[in-house]
């Protein structure tokens, strides 16, 4: 099987965001009095269904919440079914949109290879572009930032079109391309790095190709049903190419 257009995750897929994302979500903790002591291997755990469920999850690992649990959030188990409160959540995920527009490119860079990956997918007329769960704002602005005009697209979280897993912005995103290209039977693949990714794939009956060097490890994506998972920018260039 070759692609004929590629759709990628953005956080944990093609940038590390880690760093920024955990000294965000710090700030916006001590600024509203709460303990603020996360990693960026925690934030990797907290972040990849939008910012408002990272926060839940923030608070449940200060209640002790297993990581089950905290992946668990906003898919098969609610803040309410918790006990966590509504309104706090909501305040640290305003504090945190805050300080995150300002400082969302301090320390995020694309994993190593990346850039080269892309470099190859142009050269071969792929057409790629992003759809995440992050803001609308930082997605365009990161993407454009990291890879320039490569990525066709950049779509993230909007208050109007549900968020991943579902499949809205991702087939959005794949007929704009197919009628860029003028083939409404192109084949498309989704490159992902969390479970969210593989639903979303598999929910807009897309092929998915799952990257372990992300928010999750290669046993967890496995144990989540992943079909083929790659450990390497350039492994992922050549399932992507395979046959171009």
């Amino acid at each position: 099987m070759s692609y004929d257009i590629v759709l990628f995750d953005l956080d944990g897929t093609l940038l590390d965001t880690t760093t920024d994302l955990a000294i965000s979500l710090n700030h916006a903790m001590h600024a509203l009095g709460h303990q603020s002591c996360f990693t960026p291997n925690d934030a990797a755990h907290f972040f990849g269904s939008g910012s408002t469920i990272a926060c839940a999850r923030a608070f449940a690992a200060l209640e002790g919440a297993s990581l089950n649990t905290l992946l668990a959030l906003g898919d098969s188990t609610t803040a309410q079914d918790l006990g966590l409160d509504m309104h706090k959540i909501e305040q640290l995920n305003k504090a945190f949109s805050a300080h995150y527009q300002l400082h969302s490119n301090d320390h995020t860079l694309p994993y190593p290879g990346i850039c080269d990956m892309l470099a190859a997918l142009q050269g071969a007329n792929i057409p790629c572009a992003v759809v995440s769960n992050k803001m609308d704002s930082e997605v365009k602005r990161l993407s454009k930032l990291h890879f320039g005009d490569i990525m066709a697209s950049a779509t993230g979280l909007s208050p109007t079109i549900a968020r991943k897993p579902a499949a809205d912005t991702t087939l959005i995103a794949l007929h704009e391309l197919q009628a860029k290209i003028n083939n409404p039977n192109a084949q498309a693949v989704y490159i992902g790095d969390t479970e969210i990714d593989l639903l979303t794939a598999h929910n807009a009956s897309l092929d998915c190709i799952a990257v372990d060097w992300g928010f999750r490890e290669h046993s967890y994506l496995e144990h989540c049903g992943a079909k083929h998972i790659v450990s390497s920018a350039s492994e992922l260039t050549r399932a992507i190419l395979e046959t171009k």
